[in-house]
């Protein structure tokens, strides 16, 4: 799960009916109200700004408002993403794990543009495994 820069929302993940996987939800932790956007989608992150939810779905990296508009995928490369991305302090970019020549590798995706940045150092790093670290950006960077 994922709150919100003011503490007022939720974003999560959910085992869901309506789709056979994970669907992204948003609750209002004053009045405990789920919200449920019913599209499929694993590991939600607020923006800095709380302008924008990323999440990862079909390997692939999306963006949506809080208010359930402005779905997008931001990712269009045939690159395979895994769960867990990162925002920079200013919201302008993600860090995430790709496969890439089928090894994970860490990526900077620019949220505006889609811009991909894959840090070759990096490969190998990651092994895929699920509870492995996520990458995160260092305070102050």
């Amino acid at each position: 799960p994922s709150v919100s820069p003011d503490g007022s929302t939720l974003a999560f993940e959910n085992d869901s009916a309506y789709f056979t996987g994970f669907t992204i939800q948003f609750m209002d932790l004053g009045t405990r109200t789920v919200r449920p956007l019913r599209f499929a989608g694993q590991r939600p992150r607020w923006s800095p700004l709380g302008d924008q939810v990323a999440f990862v779905n079909a390997q692939h990296v999306w963006l949506i408002r809080p208010d359930g508009t402005g779905l997008r995928r931001v990712t269009m490369s045939d690159r395979q993403y895994l769960e867990g991305l990162t925002w920079s302090d200013d919201g302008r970019w993600l860090l995430g794990h790709a496969r890439i020549r089928g090894q994970p590798t860490v990526v900077v995706i620019e949220a505006a543009t889609g811009m991909e940045l894959p840090l070759g150092f990096t490969s190998g790093w990651y092994d895929g495994e699920v509870g492995a670290p996520v990458p995160a950006w260092r305070p102050g960077s």
